[in-house]
């Protein structure tokens, strides 16, 4: 896991959500090409590469529902950019309301490896 968030291995991809049972707001974008970063009003901003030999990358929910398939360009390697809001709030509040987390995944073609922090914690 890069910054306590988002971790991959080849075919496969974690992304941090929640330390309780609770509902996350996840949105997913796949992009033909590289969307600019836009760090304002997220917690943390993090990227990693992500490989797929299937052409697939389908974020699925504790329950086994799943987005539609984010890896818009087939086979080939990927960069996958999570941004995350919320995540304070409820480590710090243990009463915060479902769906005080916010993701946005972001997906690209990337070849880049080494993973990127655009922002973090302080």
């Amino acid at each position: 896991m890069v910054a306590d968030l988002v971790g991959s291995s080849p075919g496969a991809l974690d992304v941090w959500a929640a330390d309780e049972v609770g509902h996350a707001c996840v949105t997913g974008e796949a992009y033909r090409r590289r969307p600019p970063v836009e760090t304002r009003g997220w917690e943390q901003v993090v990227e990693v590469s992500y490989r797929t030999a299937k052409g697939t990358l389908s974020l699925v929910d504790g329950r086994g529902r799943s987005m539609p398939n984010l890896a818009a360009m087939g086979p080939g390697d990927y960069r996958v950019r999570v941004h995350i809001r919320g995540r304070k709030t409820v480590q710090e509040h243990y009463d915060a309301p479902d769906a005080t987390i916010q993701l946005l995944i972001m997906v690209f073609p990337g070849k880049e490896k080494k993973p990127m922090i655009y922002r973090n914690y302080p």
